[in-house]
């Protein structure tokens, strides 16, 4: 049994669907967040945090990681705007991790 079919597809968002790339995107979302988290987790100094791109994520990033182009997932399809805006979320999400980490020491 896979992960997917424990959590079924109530865990996902409205917006996700297994038939297009949203779900790919979804997932890409998910596995980079804590890809950036670990970053953030494993840097100390404010050096490893000048540029943005550090800690999080990009547009192409996600593109790069489902193998299409940027403009296809997050400007020409319904969910473009559910998934633009859940990848802001996760960037506040991270900024917030990375600030607070920065911030206390």
């Amino acid at each position: 049994m896979s992960s997917d079919d424990f959590l079924g597809d109530e865990a996902l968002p409205a917006w996700v669907s297994k038939s297009n790339s949203s779900h790919a995107a979804y997932e890409a979302i998910i596995r980079l967040k804590e890809q950036k988290l670990q970053y953030t987790r494993h840097h100390r100094q404010k050096g490893y945090f000048i540029k943005k791109g550090d800690y999080q994520l990009k547009k192409v990033e996600v593109a790069k990681a489902i193998g299409v182009m940027p403009q296809f997932i997050f400007n020409r399809n319904s969910y473009s705007m559910a998934l633009t805006s859940f990848l802001e979320g996760v960037n506040k999400q991270l900024e917030t991790v990375t600030v607070e980490k920065l911030t206390c020491k």
